[in-house]
């Protein structure tokens, strides 16, 4: 059977499938546009949809009785609310938009979230002065909260983009059902546990576009954690050692942080092509209480080939790195370790379920085109965590592989559907907040 297979194995049949292209998919190629399929006609051109002269016998009946078709009519409300609020909202391709209103789209917040209304009051030239305003107010169906302001005011404003901008933010964040499975990398998945983390944030920045691609960041941060008892499950405060840092009073935090950010790729999620690269460094010290100080690193890599030059068919590349390293004989605290588990980590586990000091984190995709707003991707990732970068061995990787389902309508508002497969069983996401 195809289950008692082992993962290598699997998905290099699924590979395989892939890029043989079975005749029903690669039917369905002749009527897909040119890629970037968002990108809008210039004046006084007509944009086509097709790209073949003649439409192949039985055409209408064909593409009636298609399951794809099916599918695609059943998405198109949602897509097309999608591309209306990406195109009118703040930042949209629409240059007849407003300076001030309301948007309106369907985020997730993080793993385990769920997903909900995001609703989005702006305006982007408060008094005439070019100060920008947003107030993103979230809650969704697993009843996480996210409630906050941001303000930029552009310093040097240069053409199209801000070279210099100042920016406030502050955050009420709730999150009411975090996994914690303990501290390693071979922790088990028999009894765990769960805690709600509420958090009260602030940050100033000053950020700069040295070039179009290359940014620069610094920002100085405040945020207080409480940590709570969960909703209807088993509470980490009850089982987990007393001497867990931040887990009876949580932490009050101020942090130090710089980043360099390099991005070349064609669209913000789900690109075709072009690479990102992001490196932070920070200082984080907890308040005169609380004995918490610590330095952290991240890189974070992504890289997009295609292998047609249409772009429909791609290979995602993606890389992650971040170690936390105590000052002196201080701690950190247990919610601010970073975690590995579901899609954006590490596929076919659930949310945070390997967690410690330190994280390395890969996976490989291939992606298809399948329909005008549609693909599908085939992936392996790979994962651990270990107190320190030196801890890391190439035997104590956790595997998972799946399948994705892609919904990208134009712009950057795009839903992701994931079935994960690891040795701890099948995971099942939805993500309509997706970064990679």
């Amino acid at each position: 059977m195809l289950m008692s297979k082992s993962p290598l194995s699997l998905v290099a049949a699924l590979l395989t499938f892939a890029l043989t292209g079975p005749a029903w998919l690669q039917a369905q190629q002749s009527e897909i546009p040119p890629n970037p399929p968002e990108a809008p006609a210039r004046s006084g051109e007509t944009q086509t949809e097709r790209i073949v002269e003649h439409r192949p016998a039985w055409y209408s009946v064909k593409r009636v009785l298609h399951p794809i078709t099916w599918l695609y009519e059943g998405a198109r409300p949602v897509l097309g609310l999608a591309e209306k609020a990406d195109a009118n909202g703040p930042g949209g391709k629409d240059d007849s938009v407003p300076v001030s209103g309301v948007r309106l789209r369907v985020i997730s917040l993080g793993p385990g979230s769920g997903f909900g209304p995001e609703v989005r009051p702006f305006h982007h030239d408060v008094l005439g002065s070019k100060l920008k305003v947003d107030i993103p107010l979230t809650i969704t169906t697993n009843v996480y909260e996210s409630f906050g302001f941001v303000a930029g005011y552009p310093i040097v404003p240069e053409g199209d983009i801000d070279r210099v901008t100042l920016d406030l933010s502050g955050v009420y964040g709730s999150r009411p059902s975090e996994n914690f499975f303990g501290i390693g990398n071979d922790t088990g998945e028999s009894n765990p546990s769960r805690f709600r983390s509420v958090s009260r944030s602030a940050a100033v920045g000053l950020g700069t576009h040295l070039t179009r691609s290359l940014t620069a960041r610094v920002e100085a941060g405040y945020r207080n954690v409480g940590i709570t008892r969960p909703r209807s499950f088993t509470s980490t405060q009850d089982v987990a050692s007393p001497s867990l840092p931040g887990l009876q009073g949580g932490a009050t935090m101020r942090s130090l942080a710089a980043s360099l950010g390099w991005d070349t790729r064609d669209r913000k999620t789900f690109a075709g092509t072009g690479s990102l690269q992001y490196i932070e460094a920070s200082v984080n010290e907890g308040s005169s209480d609380d004995d918490f100080s610590y330095w952290r690193f991240r890189y974070n890599a992504q890289q997009f080939v295609p292998l047609s030059d249409d772009h429909r068919t791609v290979i995602a590349l993606r890389g992650e790195l971040e170690t936390n390293r105590e000052k002196g004989g201080s701690a950190i605290p247990f919610f601010d370790l970073p975690a590995i588990g579901a899609p954006e980590t590490l596929a076919g586990f659930v949310p945070r379920r390997f967690t410690d000091k330190s994280t390395v984190n890969y996976s490989v995709e291939y992606r298809y085109r399948i329909w005008r707003s549609f693909d599908w991707g085939l992936f392996v990732s790979q994962g651990q965590v270990a107190p320190q970068i030196g801890d890391f061995g190439l035997d104590r990787f956790h595997t998972g592989y799946g399948m994705r389902f892609l919904v990208r309508p134009s712009g950057d508002q795009s839903i992701a559907l994931d079935i994960g497969r690891s040795r701890e069983g099948w995971v099942l996401y939805l993500n309509f907040s997706p970064s990679f």
